[in-house]
């Protein structure tokens, strides 16, 4: 809950039941260890590649922002990029806001995120696998909603399986 802290985040997967995302939060220095899940949707076949990021460490009290791949059916890659706020250091979560996908059938894939100090904008950018481009999507309200989605665009001679997992900074 300070400047001095290491949070992970990582996909909780028993190979029976549905896969979900854990967050886990030390002080630097120590191994004791305060686990947090956000909520989900449980009738969904799972959750992948969660990133994990923070505002500016300049707020009196900063905020922690969680993306994943939220796996609705695999079996036609429906799969949509989820979102998850906490405005108490990783304690507790808001509700999942599916912000790119929810009932289209695109691949939205490989999330990553990061907090724009100049206009304080959340960002987050994935990878469609269905048509192959980079988009970005913006929050002004610090995670609660997002902008529309801006096609970033193909690189041009790119492979499309070298253009997966965006990296912001």
């Amino acid at each position: 809950g300070s400047q001095d802290s290491l949070v992970l985040a990582y996909i909780v997967d028993d190979g029976v039941n549905p896969s979900y995302v854990e967050v886990a939060e030390t002080p630097l220095g120590t191994r004791s260890f305060t686990f947090s899940n956000p909520p989900i949707i449980s009738f969904w076949e799972g959750y992948a590649k969660p990133v994990i990021w923070t505002d500016s460490v300049d707020f009196p009290g900063w905020y922690t922002y969680l993306a994943a791949e939220g796996i609705f059916d695999s079996a036609v890659k429906n799969v949509n990029i989820c979102a998850w706020v906490s405005q108490d250091y990783t304690a507790t979560w808001s509700s999942q806001n599916t912000i790119l996908g929810n009932t289209d059938a695109y691949e939205w894939i490989d999330p990553d995120g990061t907090y724009g100090t100049t206009l304080d904008r959340t960002f987050v950018g994935c990878f469609n696998g269905t048509d192959s481009n980079l988009y970005c999507m913006s929050s002004d309200d610090f995670g609660v909603t997002y902008n529309p989605e801006v096609a970033i665009g193909k690189l041009p001679g790119l492979p499309t399986s070298q253009a997966v997992n965006p990296e912001f900074a």
